[in-house]
C-alpha cells in the first residue's frame, strides 16, 4: 500500500509541474530571398519579432537567381539572419523580441570584415540590461562576403529576458541557429491536462488511504 501511495504522489508531483516553454531555434532554413525580415516568426512556435536592421539572407548557392543573394558557408545552409540596412550607415542595430521570454541564448555568427566587432545586449521587459557581450570579432574574408562560422556563443545566468539587441558595422555580420531557452517555473501555471491528471491522482490517493484505514 505504501508503494502505491508513493507512486501516486510521484504522479501528482509530475502533473503539477509548470509547463516548460522549452527551446525555440531559428535556423532560417525557410528563407527564400534576401529581404527585410518582417513578422514571419511572430507566430507559434517562435513568438519572435524583429525590428531595426534585420534582413533574411539567402545563400547564393541555393538561390542563384536571387539578384541580391550572398555567399556564406554551410553545406545545405540556405538561409541566415543578416544584420544589415539598405544604406551605408557605419553602425547598424537589430532587436529581437521574444514573446514568451527566455533565460538563455545561443547562436553562431559569420563576419566579413576583420575590423568589425559584434556586440550583444539582453534586456528584460522594463529595459534593464541583464547580460551582454562586446567585441565579438570577425574573420577577415576580403570583399563583401563571408567565409566561416564562429563556435557557438552562449549567454545564460539571467532570468526573464525579453529582447536581445545585436549591433555592428552595417552588413558585416550574419547570425544563425539562434536558440532561445526558457526554464520551467517563474509562476507558470500547469497545463490543463496536468491539472486533470493531478485531480485523478488526488482521488486515487484518497481512495487508497481510505482503504488502508479500514
Amino acid at each position: 500500500m505504501r508503494k502505491t501511495s508513493k507512486l501516486l504522489a510521484l504522479t501528482l508531483a509530475v502533473a503539477l509541474q509548470p509547463a516548460m516553454a522549452g527551446t525555440v531555434t531559428l535556423d532560417f532554413n525557410d528563407v527564400t530571398a534576401t529581404a527585410p525580415l518582417t513578422n514571419q516568426y511572430a507566430g507559434a512556435p517562435w513568438f519572435v519579432e524583429a525590428s531595426g536592421a534585420a534582413w533574411t539572407a539567402a545563400n547564393v548557392s541555393c538561390f542563384p537567381n536571387d539578384p541580391i543573394a550572398i555567399a556564406f558557408p554551410g553545406v545545405g545552409n540556405c538561409g541566415a539572419l543578416w544584420l544589415a540596412e539598405p544604406n551605408d550607415n557605419q553602425t547598424s542595430s537589430m532587436t529581437l523580441k521574444v514573446g514568451n521570454g527566455f533565460d538563455a541564448l545561443s547562436f553562431i555568427y559569420s563576419g566579413s570584415n576583420g575590423d568589425s566587432k559584434l556586440s550583444v545586449s539582453i534586456y528584460d521587459a522594463t529595459g534593464a540590461l541583464l547580460s551582454s557581450l562586446d567585441s565579438l570579432g570577425a574573420q577577415a574574408c576580403g570583399g563583401d562576403f563571408f567565409c566561416t562560422w564562429s563556435n557557438v556563443i552562449s549567454l545564460s545566468g539571467f532570468k526573464g529576458a525579453s529582447t536581445v539587441k545585436f549591433e555592428a558595422d552595417n552588413q558585416a555580420f550574419l547570425l544563425d541557429n539562434l536558440t532561445f531557452t526558457t526554464n520551467a517555473g517563474g509562476g507558470q501555471l500547469p497545463e490543463p491536462g496536468g491539472i486533470a491528471l493531478a485531480l485523478s491522482a488526488l482521488g486515487a490517493l484518497g481512495w487508497t488511504r481510505k482503504r488502508a484505514s479500514r
